[in-house]
């Protein structure tokens, strides 16, 4: 089962030669704002993920999301912060062609560091934005393999979501590149995780290919999923 979507973090030849590698062993890829004119890379995955983080007013949101629909993007990453009725207004505006998906906290962030932002509860935090998913009609949330999905999980127990877990490491003690709530892939998996969002332990591997069916062979054959 291909539950790993690839983050890629620069568009080079590097990354187009890696996508190439591994397009038959991943669920699809996840991209940010530097590939957005790159359409070399849209045709190299059967789903890409424009990992945008939107959090602006309707309008201008709207246009941006028109623009990803029109050259066949298959999903974006819009952030929860926008509201109840903007996230609606998305939803009922733009659902039906491509699937929203649901940010709130990022990975780098500390429990301390989200409390101090927010300043309420981790878990109240992470509920309330869970909430605003659901309500709204979003296909998916991004949330941390650790904490986030156990929380999420709890409110969320129809499994309405889809998850979508960055932050994994195939070792815990492995370097974090930036993530501060990660997990394994196999705890991920366990936890509920319906795709694992993974970097830098693949792009930076010499042997991708390799290294991609190491970490399935972590979590496939288990009564997880």
């Amino acid at each position: 089962m291909n539950n790993i979507i690839l983050a890629l973090e620069q568009p080079t030849q590097v990354s187009i030669e890696i996508v190439d590698i591994l397009k038959n062993e991943i669920a699809g890829i996840k991209v940010n704002h530097l590939f957005l004119n790159k359409t070399e890379f849209l045709n190299k995955s059967n789903s890409v993920i424009a990992d945008l983080k939107l959090y602006d007013v309707p309008k201008t949101m709207g246009l941006i999301v028109e623009d990803l629909i029109k050259n066949n993007y298959d999903s974006v990453t819009i952030h929860l912060s926008n509201g109840l009725k903007s996230l609606e207004w998305m939803v009922k505006t733009f659902g039906d062609y491509i699937k929203l998906i649901g940010v709130s906290f990022l990975t780098s962030f500390s429990v301390k560091e989200i409390e101090a932002i927010y300043n309420c509860d981790y878990s109240k935090a992470v509920k309330y934005f869970t909430s605003l998913a659901i309500h709204s009609g979003f296909s998916g949330i991004v949330c941390a393999p650790f904490l986030d999905i156990d929380i999420i999980n709890e409110y969320d127990s129809k499994h309405i979501l889809t998850k979508y877990c960055p932050g994994i490491r195939i070792k815990l003690d492995d370097e974090k590149h930036g993530h501060s709530r990660s997990n394994t892939p196999k705890e991920a998996i366990k936890k509920g995780a319906n795709y694992l969002i993974i970097g830098s332990p693949i792009l930076n591997s010499k042997e991708p290919l390799k290294t991609i069916n190491e970490i399935k062979a972590l979590y496939e054959n288990q009564n997880y999923i």
